[in-house]
Parts: C-alpha cells; sequence; structure tokens
C-alpha cells in the first residue's frame, strides 16, 4: 500500500536505485537557477548498459551545477522485483544467437515502420513490468520528485502508461538517444521531447508528437567531450602514442562488439604510415585476442578507460558502431567515422542518418574500410571536409543546454 508518512519516507530513503555519482568538473560560471524550495529531478532508464545510462549521467552531472537542485539517475531494470526487466528485452538480445538476432531487428523494423500491433503489444509488455515496480512507486509517492527525464524508449513507455493511471502527477520529458527515432519513443504522455537532430524532429511527428514539444539540442553527453584547443599530435604524446603517426581508433561500444578481430587485421593490411588503437570496453576476452595479433602497424589496445575524451582527441579517424551516444561524443570533438553498413534494425537507421550528415562514410565491408582508411589519410582536404562537418553537427554543450531548458521548465511551471 503506497504511503506518503515521513516514517515510510525515511525507510524508502534506504532502499538504493542505481545511482551514479556526479563526475567533478572544474568551477564555472553556469547560469544561475535559484528555486524557492530544493528541486528534485529523476532521471529514467531501464538498461544494463549503453547510451541511455551515460545520456542520464551527463545529465546528472549538468543539472547538479546548478544551486538548489538535486539530480538523480534510476534504473528501473536494477529497481525491478522481476528477474529479467522486459527494460532490458532488446540489450539481452546483443548477446544471444542469431535466431534472437534476427527476431530483434525484425521488431526494430516494425516499430520504424509504424507497425501499430508491434507498438501496442511493447506498451503492454512495458505495462506488465510495471506490476514488478512498487518499490519505485512507492518512493515516488514518498519523494515527490518535481520532474522526471526518460532517456530510453522502453521507459517512455512504462512512465507514460502510469501516467495515463494517474499514478504519476509529475511530468514526464524524455531525451532521445539515437540519430533516428522509431514508434516507441513517441508516446502520448511524454511533456517534451529532446532530440538530436530535425530529422529525428521530423520521425517524431511522423509518429503524433507535436512539433512544439520536440528541441534538437543534441544528445547529452559528459561536459569533458566538449571540444578542446590542442592537437591531436598533443593527445597522442599524453597516452603514450607517436605523436607523428595518424592515428585510426576502433571503438565497440561498452561491450565490445562488431567484429573487431577480422576489421582491425582489414585495416592492418593497408598502406601508410598510420598507428592503430582498439577500445574493447568490457570485453576482456576480445582485449587478450587482440592484444596476441601481430600486426604491421603499431597497434595499442585498452578495454574500459576512463579517458575516451583523450583517445578521441588523439583520432585522425574513428571506426566505430553506430551507438548515438558513441557517435555524438565523436562528433562533439569534431572527427569523421566510418560506419559499416547494417541490414536492417535499430543500426541500419543508424548508419543511413549518420552518413547523411557528411560527417560519416558508410561502407559494406571490412575491406572497403581499409581502402576508406588508407583514402582518407592520402587525401587530407576530403579528411579536413569530413572535420569540419563532424564539428558543425556536434553539440558539445547539449547537457547544459538541456539541463538549463529542464530548469526553465520547473522555474515556470510550464509542463
Amino acid at each position: 500500500m503506497i504511503t506518503s508518512s515521513l516514517s515510510k519516507a525515511r525507510n524508502l530513503s534506504q532502499w538504493s536505485l542505481s545511482r551514479s555519482q556526479p563526475v567533478a568538473l572544474p568551477e564555472e560560471p553556469v547560469d544561475q537557477f535559484t528555486p524557492v524550495e530544493k528541486k528534485k529531478i529523476w532521471l529514467v532508464h531501464g538498461s544494463h548498459t549503453g547510451g541511455h545510462r551515460s545520456a542520464a549521467r551527463a545529465l546528472e552531472e549538468a543539472l547538479e551545477k546548478h544551486p538548489g537542485v538535486d539530480a538523480e539517475v534510476i534504473n528501473l531494470a536494477e529497481a525491478s522485483q522481476n528477474s529479467s526487466p522486459l527494460s532490458t528485452a532488446a540489450e539481452a538480445t546483443l548477446k544471444a544467437g542469431p535466431w534472437l538476432g534476427k527476431i530483434r531487428r525484425w521488431v526494430f523494423d516494425q516499430q520504424f515502420a509504424g507497425n501499430p500491433m508491434v507498438k501496442w503489444a511493447s506498451n503492454q509488455a512495458m505495462a506488465f513490468e510495471g506490476r514488478f515496480q512498487d518499490k519505485f512507486l512507492e518512493r515516488l509517492e514518498a519523494e515527490k520528485p518535481d520532474l522526471i527525464v526518460s532517456t530510453m524508449s522502453a521507459t517512455n513507455s512504462l512512465l507514460s502508461h502510469w501516467k495515463q493511471t494517474g499514478e504519476i502527477e509529475q511530468p514526464v520529458h524524455s531525451v532521445v538517444t539515437d540519430f533516428a527515432s522509431h514508434q516507441m519513443w513517441a508516446q502520448d504522455n511524454i511533456a517534451f521531447y529532446y532530440v538530436a537532430t530535425p530529422a529525428v524532429k521530423a520521425d517524431l511527428e511522423k509518429f503524433g508528437a507535436a512539433e512544439e514539444k520536440v528541441q534538437v539540442s543534441g544528445i547529452p553527453i559528459r561536459g569533458e567531450y566538449a571540444a578542446s584547443s590542442r592537437s591531436a599530435a598533443e593527445a597522442r604524446r599524453e597516452l603514450g602514442l607517436d605523436p607523428d603517426k595518424p592515428l585510426v581508433l576502433m571503438l565497440g561500444g561498452s561491450l565490445g562488439l562488431g567484429g573487431f578481430g577480422d576489421t582491425l587485421t582489414a585495416i592492418d593490411k593497408g598502406e601508410g604510415g598510420f598507428q592503430l588503437a582498439a577500445i574493447t570496453g568490457r570485453n576482456e576476452k576480445l582485449e587478450s585476442e587482440l592484444s596476441a595479433l601481430e600486426t604491421n602497424h603499431d597497434l595499442t589496445v585498452r578495454g574500459f578507460v576512463d579517458n575516451m575524451p583523450s583517445w578521441l582527441e588523439a583520432a585522425d579517424i574513428v571506426v566505430t558502431k553506430p551507438g548515438g551516444l558513441t557517435c555524438s561524443e565523436i562528433l562533439a570533438r569534431g572527427k569523421p567515422m566510418i560506419l559499416k553498413r547494417a541490414e536492417s534494425g535499430l543500426e541500419k537507421r543508424m548508419v543511413e542518418r549518420l552518413g547523411e550528415t557528411g560527417a560519416a562514410v558508410v561502407v559494406d565491408n571490412n575491406e572497403q574500410i581499409s581502402f576508406q582508411v588508407e583514402r582518407l589519410l592520402n587525401n587530407p582536404e576530403e579528411l579536413q571536409t569530413l572535420t569540419a562537418r563532424a564539428r558543425e553537427l556536434g553539440h558539445p554543450n547539449s547537457s547544459d543546454e538541456i539541463a538549463r531548458q529542464l530548469l526553465s521548465t520547473i522555474s515556470s511551471s510550464k509542463f
């Protein structure tokens, strides 16, 4: 039974949801938002990995730079009493076999196509997941945050459902963490959206979101990704790399997915005096395998790193998977990308959209990646054109801009 008593609130305060620790940043001037009383914002997702969590943490960092603001990241997957939280279903298939992978891609294809039955079924699944979220709802009643921000389409669905049933009174905003939006992001009870590009804004409008409720802000990234004035050579020197050799950086997300070994081997066959670096995330097996490779070019392999901005700063070209947060961080640093085309699913739309921006080169296979690396490094003018376009598209201050908008919204009470 939900209660708002003080004793219940004290008990609930001991309950631990996922809360990231703000990253310490140098003091810098910020717009002063001084509420009459402390304002509380919950940043909600339901993911064990990836960009949804990173976007929430970046916003938490930006919000808590303002006085009188208490921002908190809450992971509904960890709060759930369901042993297999339904918000994690899509990411779970990333590690599954090819059969489940095909189902995942089909579902995303249908969501992008606007299949109403697939959206209905997905919304019903998340409403069912809500039955396992008593602790979250109890804490919501006890603490009464001023605003809830969702960084995941699955939590958009669940929070919108709770708004419909009256279990949530607070306004719900959403940050879309991809460069293409499918229909699950667009829910009836989302008050406002923040998106990466005008194309994503158009996606949401196609699926029913009102034009005035969508702002092109960029995807929130941590403040340390703001553009730096130092050269790539200086960054390479700091990382212990050869400052005089161009760097081709390979990224595969936090799980280190994407056929790293074959791609790296193909690039290594190319001509030229460049060096290679691969960041394998939390995939320790892959890190070990790549470290054992004999290569023609200097190769540096790292697992999970906490200085990714420096690695991006050091790179001349980034070969990566098309994750929304990763690509936003790359664009914020003004670095051109090479992406491999996908046949279906979310990855297909992401690659297509990023290719359309003019900041990424899209290829079909590893041999073409190798060809493009060699071609771009031998054509500095074209590489500079890609770099300039990346800088135009980057939103290095996206988190601060969204934070100011959220606080302005609370201050004016316009939800």
